[in-house]
C-alpha cells in the first residue's frame, strides 16, 4: 500500500477541471480512470455530404461491424449507436455494479474524458435558484465558471430571449451560421417578436463548439460530422484536457484503474481498492475526490457510510424527441451545417420552472433513427424520407429534474439497484407541452410530424443528479457547501 496526498477518481470534465485547478495551486495529483487513455474512433477527415457519397467504407463507421448503429433502443440518443463509441461506453454499469430495474437507461463511460466523448456540447449557468444553498458561493463559483468556459471554448453568444436563461455570453464566442433551414425559422421569429407567445422564448444555442480556432483545435468547418466524430477537434472533451495532465510531471496519471471500494480512516484520510491491471490493490490517500460520474460515485460513497440510509433518490430529466417539418424549404438543396444544437427554446411548465430543448439538423443523423416511427414500411418509408429531411429539424425536450423520481438501494453485496420513477403528472404534462409546442411551431411554418412526439425511456437524458445534495446542516448521505461528504 502507498501513501499520495490527493487522488481523484475518474477523469471526465469534472476530474479533469479539479485536477487543472490543483495544479495551478501546485499541488501535486494522483488521477485514476477505469478506462483506457485512447480517444474515440474517428471516421474519415470530411463533410458528411460529401462521405456519404465518396466513402466506400463508410458502413464502418456509419452502421459498425456489429450492426451497433441498427441496434434497438429507439428511445434512446443515436450517439449511444455510435460504431466509433462503442468502446467508450460499453462495460460501465458492470464494471461499477450498477443494476437497473426495467425501464431505466443506465449510461456511462469507460473512457479518458468520461461522457464528454459523446456529449451535445450544451452549456448553461446555473442560476440562484437552481444553486439552492451553493448560491452563497456565488462569486467564487462564476470565477470557476469563467475559468471552465474559457478552458473548453464556447459560441452562441446572442442578443435574443435566451441569453438571461443561459447566463454565458460573457464568455462566448459568435454563433456559428444556422443551415437554411433553421435559418428560415430563426427569420420567422425575428418578423413575430411582437406576436409571438410570451411563453415560448427561442434563442441560438449556447455550445462547447469553437467558432474561431485555437493551437491544436480547429474552428467548426460545418462538415455535419459532429455525431460521427469531430476530427479538427472544434467540439470540446475532457480527452484533450488528459493529454495536458499527462504531459505534466506533477500528474500520475492511471488507465485501467477502477475504484470499486473506498473506506474511511480514522486518521482522516481513506483507503481506495482498486482493480485493473490483471490484480486488485490499495492506495491510500489523505484527500479523495470523486469525479467517477454520479452513479458509481454515489454507489462509492453510500458503501463508505457508516450509517446508510436505506434509499436514495435519483433525478434526471423526463425527455421526449420529436420532428418538424418546414413545407417552404421542401425540395431545397443540402448544405453543410452544424449537426449538433443550433437553436433553442424554453417552455414554462410550472410556477418558476421551464421546460428546455434544442432543433438540431437531420444532416449527418442515419435515416435508421426515423424509420421505425414510420407507419409504412421500409421500401416506402426511404423515399418518403429522403424527400421530407432535407426540409425538417429534430427536437428534444427536458422536463426539469422534480419531474422523475427514480430510487436508489443497495443490495447485500454493494451493488447499486436503481428503480424507475417519476411524478403523477409527468405525462401529462409531456402532452400539454407537445400542444403548446405545436402551435407555437406552427406559426414559424413547422409542423411536427404526427406520431414523431416520442417520449424517451427513463434515464436516457443522461442527466443523473441530486443523489448526494449539498446542504448548509448535511445529513450523513449529504454533502457541505465544499462538496465534502458529511463526516
Amino acid at each position: 500500500m502507498s501513501d499520495v496526498v490527493t487522488v481523484i477518481v475518474g477523469a471526465g470534465p469534472a476530474g479533469v477541471s479539479a485536477a487543472l485547478a490543483l495544479r495551478r495551486r501546485g499541488s501535486r495529483v494522483h488521477l485514476l480512470d477505469a478506462g483506457g487513455s485512447a480517444l474515440r474512433a474517428f471516421p474519415p477527415v470530411g463533410a458528411h455530404l460529401d462521405l456519404r457519397f465518396e466513402d466506400r467504407a463508410q458502413w464502418l463507421w456509419q452502421v459498425g461491424r456489429h450492426g451497433e448503429a441498427l441496434a434497438a433502443g429507439s428511445a434512446s440518443s443515436p450517439k449511444l449507436r455510435v460504431p466509433g463509441l462503442r468502446d467508450v461506453f460499453a462495460g460501465y454499469a458492470n464494471s461499477n455494479r450498477l443494476l437497473s430495474e426495467p425501464g431505466f437507461e443506465v449510461v456511462g463511460a469507460l473512457a479518458a474524458g468520461g461522457l464528454s466523448n459523446a456529449w451535445g456540447c450544451g452549456v448553461a449557468r446555473f442560476n440562484d435558484d437552481e444553486l439552492g444553498p451553493l448560491s452563497s458561493q456565488r462569486t467564487a463559483l462564476d470565477r470557476s465558471m469563467a475559468e471552465v468556459a474559457l478552458r473548453m471554448g464556447l459560441s452562441g453568444a446572442s442578443d435574443d430571449d435566451l441569453a438571461n436563461y443561459f447566463g454565458v455570453d460573457d464568455w462566448c464566442a459568435p454563433a456559428l451560421p444556422l443551415d437554411s433551414v433553421q435559418q428560415r425559422l430563426w427569420a420567422r421569429r425575428q418578423q413575430l417578436s411582437a406576436t409571438m407567445p410570451a411563453t415560448m422564448k427561442i434563442g441560438r444555442a449556447r455550445v462547447a463548439v469553437l467558432s474561431e480556432p485555437r493551437p491544436g483545435r480547429a474552428a467548426c468547418d460545418l462538415s455535419g460530422m459532429c455525431l460521427w466524430g469531430c476530427s479538427g477537434r472544434a467540439t470540446w472533451s475532457a480527452a484533450f484536457d488528459v493529454e495536458r495532465l499527462r504531459a505534466d510531471p506533477g500528474v500520475q496519471f492511471e488507465a485501467d484503474a477502477l475504484v470499486d471500494e473506498l473506506q474511511p480512516d480514522p486518521s482522516g484520510g481513506c483507503t481506495l481498492s482498486i482493480v485493473g491491471g490483471g490484480g486488485r490493490r490499495q492506495l491510500r490517500a489523505a484527500r479523495v475526490l470523486l469525479a467517477a460520474g454520479t452513479l458509481a460515485t454515489t454507489r462509492l460513497v453510500w458503501n463508505a457510510l457508516a450509517h446508510k440510509p436505506q434509499h436514495l433518490r435519483l433525478q434526471s430529466n423526463p425527455m421526449a424527441a420529436f420532428l418538424l417539418l418546414l413545407p417552404a424549404a421542401l425540395g431545397a438543396a443540402r448544405t453543410r451545417s452544424f449537426g449538433l444544437a443550433q437553436l433553442s427554446y424554453t417552455l414554462p411548465c410550472g410556477e418558476s420552472d421551464f421546460a428546455f430543448g434544442n432543433l438540431f439538423s437531420t444532416q449527418g443523423l442515419p435515416v435508421s433513427e426515423f424509420l421505425g416511427h414510420l407507419p409504412i414500411g421500409r421500401r416506402g418509408g426511404l423515399p418518403l424520407l429522403r424527400a421530407l429531411l432535407p426540409a425538417a429539424v429534430v427536437g428534444n425536450l427536458f422536463l426539469p429534474g422534480r419531474f422523475s423520481a427514480h430510487t436508489l438501494s443497495l443490495t447485500t453485496d454493494g451493488a447499486m439497484r436503481i428503480a424507475p420513477g417519476a411524478r403523477a403528472d409527468t405525462d401529462e404534462t409531456l402532452r400539454k407541452l407537445k400542444r403548446e409546442l405545436t402551435r407555437g411551431f406552427r406559426r414559424l411554418g413547422a409542423w411536427m410530424l404526427p406520431g414523431s412526439f416520442i417520449p424517451g425511456a427513463a434515464g436516457a437524458d443522461l442527466h443523473y443528479a441530486a443523489t448526494l445534495p449539498h446542504a448548509v446542516h448535511p445529513a450523513p448521505h449529504e454533502c457541505r457547501l465544499d462538496g465534502e461528504v458529511a463526516g
